[in-house]
């Protein structure tokens, strides 16, 4: 997982939706990928359409950084958050503050 990352940055893109339903394993190899990149964004078109984005909180909340809930920057940190929310969640069985009441 943290090499496709590191692939996708390296290429200047963040994925903004990492969490278990979008990490497959392929059968045959045992290759892990990472999948829907439907609002995955190239880090210049999220400055470009900063205005756009500002509107919309993109992702899923559980798996969600903090400035992108705030709806502020999103750099390759947050999927890297999104990872560690992702181990918490395989450690104990439910994601980082699954029983926290709405706000």
């Amino acid at each position: 997982v943290l090499q496709g990352l590191q692939y996708l940055h390296d290429q200047g893109v963040v994925h903004r939706d990492i969490k278990g339903a979008n990490i497959l394993m392929t059968t045959k190899e045992g290759l892990i990928k990472l999948a829907d990149f439907g609002v995955a964004a190239k880090l210049g078109e999220l400055e470009d359409r900063r205005d756009d984005l500002q509107q919309h909180v993109v992702g899923t909340p559980y798996w969600m950084a903090p400035e992108v809930i705030e709806m502020t920057q999103v750099t390759p940190a947050s999927d890297i958050w999104s990872v560690g929310c992702l181990i918490v969640e395989l450690r104990t069985g439910s994601p980082p503050y699954y029983d926290l009441q709405p706000m």
